[in-house]
């Protein structure tokens, strides 16, 4: 009797030789458990095959095949240290000294073996058995059996297709960042877009770039995972404090910094926290090359930025100026043309501004206007864009944002107090317009947004209203 007869091997061993790469290893290895435990059901009660880590350290989880079907083993056993409970001794004492290890007991009449699996010099992992038959007679068919070296030459051929396929992968992802050099697309696009190709293409349950900017701390990502996650301005946590080129990895979760130039730091943060697949060495070493792509681009986007920043930016309150916000506002005005989506713009005033000018004198009426473009920007995230218009008038204008959803961000803006408590606490006055129904182009649709900011201010101000169909026709 052996583990397995010859005639048995063709099937699992061809499922691994014929294994390309493309799909996870997890996956042949459930595959693969169901096929081989077909092969020894008639002999066996039971099947687990373990598998350790590329430093023969660690098992790090399984397959356990019985009568009642295939399914994955959360097992953790370190190979060095013993401390841990005693249900795996026999794992690794076979992994310890390379030979096969029996434990009977008489009581339950069954036999548990495990079986090393080496390939080359190295522990693949170890096959787990438990059967009925007298441990003498499963000594010897052991001792004849082939079919624990051909299992591990198996999975480590499987393994090694596996790597370089990773590699070819990772090595292609850095090569196509490239491709998202497009200076058509805002530096929040092209960096959105980018960590999205990251996550698809190396199978992430997330990618995102945590980055200092002009606005504060952002956060760019897939738009995917974090669509419900808040604005996207961040407090920058720990990850502002990792030291050029290190590392760090939690669980399932790894953060590169990116090297920079430009003054502002960055860093990206790979994420298999859903799947709860950790980080194994060569996998890392891939990441580092892939965060090396990104750091080129983060370079690329800061200026980008710049340069656009000279000729759209406000210089007072860092807020789009009112050139841009128009070209804004006029080009997403001609993609609504022909579908059904609306686009909001709230046109903001500060109640009582000149007050603040004449009483506390322009600098605190600067400082005024900055906190309150500082605010704005952080409650709009990724929503919108926030312009100033002129004196203490600001826009948001909000793509793709229908009448309720503008509402709700009108009256979360009424409510907004974004000043220190050495400025003074003005209120705000709100007006919503939404186009097309208010306006077709850029002018009609900020005149709507205007009036219904006036109305709001003559109806004692701290409060929003929007625009009426009459007014858009006057």
């Amino acid at each position: 009797m052996s583990v397995a007869n010859s005639g048995d091997y063709s099937d699992w061993l061809d499922l691994c030789y014929r294994y390309d790469g493309s799909y996870p290893l997890s996956l042949l290895h459930l595959e693969l458990s169901a096929k081989l435990y077909e092969v020894v059901r008639d002999r066996y009660r039971m099947m687990m095959l373990l598998l350790t880590d590329q430093d023969e350290n660690v098992i790090h989880g399984g397959i356990r095949a019985d009568s009642r079907g295939v399914t994955l083993v959360d097992a953790y056993i370190d190979l060095i240290d013993h401390q841990d409970l005693d249900s795996y001794a026999g794992v690794r004492e076979a992994c310890r000294t390379r030979r096969p290890q029996l434990e009977s007991s008489a009581a339950q009449g069954l036999v548990l073996i495990d079986l090393p699996l080496i390939s080359g010099n190295r522990i693949v992992g170890c096959l787990e058995l438990e059967t009925t038959t007298p441990s003498n007679e499963v000594m010897q068919s052991l001792e004849v059996s082939a079919t624990p070296r051909l299992l591990a030459g198996a999975l480590r051929f499987a393994e090694t297709v596996r790597q370089a396929f990773l590699e070819r992968r990772y090595l292609m992802c850095s090569v196509n960042i490239h491709q998202h050099y497009k200076k058509d697309l805002s530096s929040d696009h092209i960096l959105d877009a980018v960590c999205f190709h990251i996550q698809t293409t190396l199978e992430l349950d997330r990618c995102l770039i945590m980055g200092d900017t002009n606005q504060g701390w952002r956060r760019f990502c897939s738009g995917l995972s974090y669509a419900e996650e808040g604005p996207s301005v961040v407090d920058p946590g720990p990850w502002s404090a990792l030291a050029p080129y290190e590392a760090k990895i939690e669980g399932t979760v790894i953060m590169f910094p990116l090297p920079t130039r430009g003054g502002h730091t960055a860093v990206v943060i790979f994420d298999h926290s859903i799947s709860q697949t950790r980080f194994r060495e060569p996998e890392i070493q891939q990441l580092a090359m892939v965060r090396d792509a990104l750091a080129v681009l983060w370079a690329f986007t800061e200026d980008l930025a710049s340069e656009r920043n000279a000729v759209s930016v406000d210089g007072l309150t860092g807020s789009w100026n009112r050139s841009y916000g128009i070209r804004f506002i006029a080009e997403w005005l001609e993609n609504l043309r022909h579908k059904t989506d609306t686009f909001a713009v709230l046109f903001i005033d500060v109640d009582r501004f000149k007050d603040i000018n004449d009483g506390y004198g322009h600098l605190i009426g600067d400082r005024t206007l900055k906190a309150l473009a500082e605010g704005l920007i952080t409650l709009v995230g990724r929503r919108g864009v926030v312009i100033r218009y002129g004196g203490d008038e600001f826009l948001v204008a909000c793509p793709q944002m229908n009448a309720k959803e503008g509402e709700r961000l009108a009256e979360s803006l009424v409510k907004l107090s974004p000043w220190p408590t050495d400025l003074p606490q003005p209120s705000i006055s709100v007006g919503l317009a939404l186009g097309p129904m208010h306006g077709e182009t850029p002018e009609d649709l900020i005149d709507s947004a205007d009036r219904a900011m006036y109305r709001a201010k003559r109806s004692g101000g701290n409060r929003w209203l929007t625009a009426t169909l009459k007014a858009a026709c006057e």
